[in-house]
């Protein structure tokens, strides 16, 4: 028989590790992922473009996740 694949899906996040232990952990979200386009698109949406500030929370708005993929037989 073959194997199906199984995909788990987990939120993205980034720790706060302290000595060797996770104080906080936070949602990683398209902005964080991609600080290079959310920081033009800032600095637009600051100058008063209304389409850059829609852009920009969406990014925030949008949550990355982790795939897992598992073999079930």
């Amino acid at each position: 028989m073959s194997k199906k694949k199984r995909y788990t899906y987990e939120l993205a996040t980034f720790d706060k590790v302290e000595n060797g232990i996770v104080t906080a952990s936070y949602p990683l979200d398209l902005a964080n992922a991609d600080p290079i386009r959310a920081g033009r698109y800032t600095k637009l949406a600051n100058g008063g473009d209304e389409e850059a500030q829609k852009k920009l929370d969406e990014m925030k708005k949008t949550l990355m996740v982790r795939i897992i993929e598992e073999d079930k037989e």
